[in-house]
């Protein structure tokens, strides 16, 4: 680390470079302590430096393989996690809908009509105030 010059190196052994390796492990490594470093923050990045090792050791160490940010990533997860949220989606809004009170399926019109609170007492229209206008057909 040279503070004055803002440069870095990351340097390890041939038994190093199996469990950290240089193109991912040094790109995930590097971007958890420099932030800290270019606020010239330096106890910070010298820690989140060893957290972020001691990370990727304990990985190589219960996966035997170097450390991978995207090994955990999977398309075929993520479309089954869309598929299974889209069918929880659909049972949650059916669910929702079947308990509300004023949506019903009907086949006719008539049945939407409540015969509790309409009551009629006639049984014809009265029309107030009708305009009609007729024009004769001229004949051929």
């Amino acid at each position: 680390m040279a503070p004055k010059d803002h440069d870095w190196y990351l340097a390890t052994d041939k038994k190093m470079k199996g469990r950290i390796t240089n193109d991912i492990g040094t790109d995930y490594l590097s971007g958890k302590f420099l932030p800290s470093f270019n606020q010239d923050d330096y106890a910070t990045g010298f820690k989140a430096y060893a957290a972020a090792a001691d990370e990727m050791l304990t990985y190589y160490e219960k996966e035997c393989n170097p450390f991978d940010s995207k090994a955990g990533f999977s398309f075929l997860v993520l479309g089954i996690a869309v598929v299974l949220a889209g069918g929880v989606f659909y049972l949650v809004r059916s669910s929702i809908i079947g308990s509300m009170s004023n949506v019903m399926a009907a086949t006719e019109a008539d049945a939407y009509r409540s015969h509790e609170w309409l009551h009629l007492t006639e049984n014809r229209d009265t029309f107030l105030y009708m305009n009609v206008t007729r024009k004769e057909k001229p004949k051929k």
